[in-house]
């Protein structure tokens, strides 16, 4: 296929440094054509739209560039990548705190690259900025989250009887709605980073208080913070698995997540709600005390007295100080899920929208079947080339063979992709070791899952995933522990295991690989050391 017409995999110029570590969490896997050309706009657009608004970068920022090495996302082989070098360069305004320690946060990594200074005026706008977009953002997300609901409710309702023209218009509606929910989960991290970061900084300025475990106290604080949608979610389900096993009203509020829920093409638990089924006899086989209200009163009060034990460490004024910092982390730190919840429902909605567009296309013959319509891109969706069954056929061998490979998770420039290989006999015990998100050990079986509509996971397990997405929540409560290949302190695997006070590694990079399911293992999720027993 000509490159030009090569729409999952774009050149990049010059010695720019990406990453999938935090792309890889959200735009899953290898894109389908019709979800990278959502994400390629919709993600692009809300990116900018965040920072602008946080002052990070000038109006004039709005505008997507035609170089993908302008861009802030990139599709290199069919899989989306984050351009590092554009986000260093907007986080060098973020006031109050260090890009270094923003780039840790979002990325796992610190770099020492020499960048421009940024202006004094700069700064100071972003100053001003960052603070009301703080102070707005509870009740911009919770307004957020209500319009996603009301929108995927009255959407899936009117698709059914709407034309392909029509169709198209509800999946662009989506687009911008999307957009919107991006930029608004942008600032939410963004605040939280923020948050997270100076909480980090004040328990390594301050001196060890007698019988404090300082290693873990940040990490112990930064979860324990209560009504968790995700874990609502995990919630739901064992009502369910442990009551009239209806799923009906589950799926009427959490229907629209599902495995790899950030490719357009996947089948979320409203039309396949066979993976979360499978979870109901797991489920009656934990105690009463592993219910996940249960865990999350447990990490509540593991919170409190976290903070207790970090208030002791101040005197005076900086005891005030202090407990500003924890509030403002129990205020921000969780909203950045809500904000994810919104544009994955909204994504849903275009992922249905689709759906109805390939049905009614096959019925009048354009396309052979309805699930080719994720091989076009959405100016095609209306009129399909003449030649669009051809044109199908050599995009989905095309996604295929960049199936079969891989690719740094971080590189500079063009990536050089890999073969994948099955997973070789390991030849050592040596230590798998990533980064610690929360704390605790646990012991048990690995198992290894790398698609969670197929997992068997089994109480007391360690579930060893490539990353993860909302759809895994449900699997964290049944494992003894988590480990997870890509993803940072703030990724959505983290978060969810501090909640539920389950210990967990992450940014193994290639823990799927080395580990094998069946190994015994220990794993510390306050170091992020993964030890293979056995």
């Amino acid at each position: 296929m000509p490159e030009e017409e090569n729409v999952i995999h774009q050149t990049c110029e010059s010695a720019i440094a990406w990453s999938r570590v935090n792309t890889a969490e959200s735009i899953v896997g290898v894109q389908t054509p019709l979800s990278w050309s959502f994400w390629d706009d919709g993600g692009e657009i809300g990116f900018r739209r965040a920072y602008c608004e946080l002052g990070f970068l000038p109006r004039s920022a709005l505008a997507i560039p035609n170089r993908i090495d302008e861009k802030f996302t990139a599709i290199f082989y069919g899989r989306a990548s984050t351009n590092v070098s554009a986000f260093r360069a907007a986080l060098d305004a973020m006031p109050f705190t260090s890009t270094e320690d923003a780039e840790q946060s979002f990325f796992s990594t610190r770099s020492t690259e020499q960048r421009d200074r940024i202006s004094g005026r700069r700064r100071l706008e972003a100053s001003l900025r960052l603070p009301l977009a703080a102070l707005g953002l509870p009740l911009r997300l919770r307004k957020i989250r209500a319009d996603s609901e009301a929108f995927w409710n009255e959407s899936l309702a009117a698709l059914t009887e709407e034309n392909v023209r029509q169709a198209v218009l509800r999946l662009e509606r989506a687009l911008d709605r999307f957009s919107d929910e991006v930029a608004a989960q942008i600032v939410a991290s963004t605040v939280a980073t923020f948050c997270s970061g100076r909480l980090e900084r004040a328990i390594e300025s301050t001196p060890k208080s007698a019988g404090t475990d300082a290693d873990n106290l940040a990490l112990r604080l930064l979860g324990g913070f209560g009504d968790l949608e995700e874990v609502r979610v995990s919630a739901d389900l064992w009502h369910a698995a442990r009551g009239d096993q209806d799923l009906a009203p589950f799926l009427s509020k959490h229907g629209f997540r599902g495995p790899a829920d950030g490719e357009l093409s996947s089948r979320p638990w409203r039309e396949n709600p066979k993976p979360i089924e499978a979870l109901f006899d797991p489920y009656r086989a934990l105690p009463e005390e592993k219910s996940p209200l249960a865990a999350e009163r447990r990490r509540m009060e593991d919170r409190k007295l976290a903070a207790r034990e970090f208030l002791t460490r101040f005197r005076g004024i900086e005891g005030a100080r202090g407990r500003l910092l924890l509030r403002l982390a129990e205020r921000y730190v969780p909203l950045r899920v809500i904000a994810k919840a919104a544009f994955q429902q909204t994504f849903d909605v275009a992922r249905a929208a689709a759906r109805r567009i390939g049905q009614l296309h096959e019925a009048s013959g354009k396309l052979k079947e309805a699930e080719d319509v994720f091989y076009l891109v959405r100016d095609e969706l209306i009129d399909p080339p003449a030649d669009v069954r051809i044109l199908v056929e050599a995009r989905r061998a095309l996604r295929h063979s960049y199936q079969e490979m891989d690719q740094p998770l971080e590189f500079v420039g063009m990536p050089t992709p890999f073969a994948l290989k099955p997973n070789p006999e390991p030849l050592t015990l040596e230590p798998v070791v990533g980064l610690g998100v929360s704390a605790g050990v646990a012991e048990g079986v690995a198992r290894v899952v790398l698609d969670p509509s197929e997992a068997e996971l089994l109480p007391g397990e360690i579930l060893v995933c490539n990353t993860t997405d909302p759809s895994w929540t449900s699997y964290f409560l049944i494992a003894a522990g988590v480990v997870i290949d890509v993803g940072g302190p703030l990724s959505h695997g983290a978060i969810v295991a501090r909640e539920l006070g389950i210990p967990c590694v992450i940014n193994t990079v290639d823990g799927t690989r080395r580990l094998r399911t069946g190994d015994s293992l220990r794993i510390d999720g306050g170091t992020g050391v993964v030890e293979v027993l056995a």
